[in-house]
């Protein structure tokens, strides 16, 4: 997939604070860019990067993560 544009956005689950739950989507969403910077793709193409934290209101495992999809 290098040298494509990647989408990636990070999410947290319900459980805690608003504001800790932004702040740990944000940690992930950039430990991923590190994780796929280091593996040779290009800052350009990894955009947008979105931190949206419990905003899809998920209270389990379905809320913690990150989704990277290709951008056409």
């Amino acid at each position: 997939m290098r040298g494509h544009q990647l989408s990636i956005i990070a999410e947290a689950s319900t459980p805690g604070s608003t504001g800790y739950n932004q702040k740990l989507s944000e940690r992930r969403l950039k430990h991923v860019v590190k994780v796929l910077l280091k593996e040779g793709f290009a800052k350009e193409d990894l955009h947008p990067q979105i931190a949206i934290g419990e905003q899809d209101g998920k209270p389990d495992a379905a809320g913690r993560r990150v989704t990277i999809k290709l951008v056409k």
